[in-house]
């Protein structure tokens, strides 16, 4: 696979479950949730879900990225796209869960803007961490 950094990578959307459409504007009002994947040389090099939480309020869920395309900004990519999308549908609210050891991430979600509002310790996946719950507010 050629995931060389010099090729274009493709974001696509896709919804999932009905998507309905509201009166304003035309704005795309999603129920259950959006998926995102992008594609880097017609290979899949991440994706991430946004799934609606409760009334004005998603979560950012499940961003992954592959390991051969990473530190490329497909994730930050894929986050940004989270973020205006839940702008766009009048969302005020933004939130994700993540685990205390995955650093890139981390980084990514903080440069977005995302802050840590609960913290929990927890053993998971054979390992003591630390589950954060972060949030941002749009």
């Amino acid at each position: 696979m050629d995931y060389s950094p010099t090729r274009r990578v493709v974001l696509e959307r896709t919804s999932v479950g009905p998507d309905l459409r509201g009166s304003c504007c035309g704005i795309s009002l999603f129920i259950y949730g959006r998926c995102w994947i992008a594609y880097k040389n017609s290979f899949v090099a991440g994706s991430v879900f946004l799934v609606r939480e409760k009334e004005k309020v998603a979560k950012l869920r499940l961003l992954y990225v592959e390991p051969a395309t990473r530190g490329l900004g497909i994730g930050r990519s894929l986050v940004y796209e989270c973020i205006r999308f839940a702008r766009l549908c009048g969302c005020q609210t933004l939130k994700l869960w993540r685990i205390s050891n995955l650093s890139s991430s981390r980084r990514i979600y903080e440069n977005a803007g995302f802050k840590s509002v609960e913290e929990t310790p927890q053993h998971s996946f054979g390992h003591d961490l630390i589950r954060q719950i972060g949030q941002i507010e749009l």
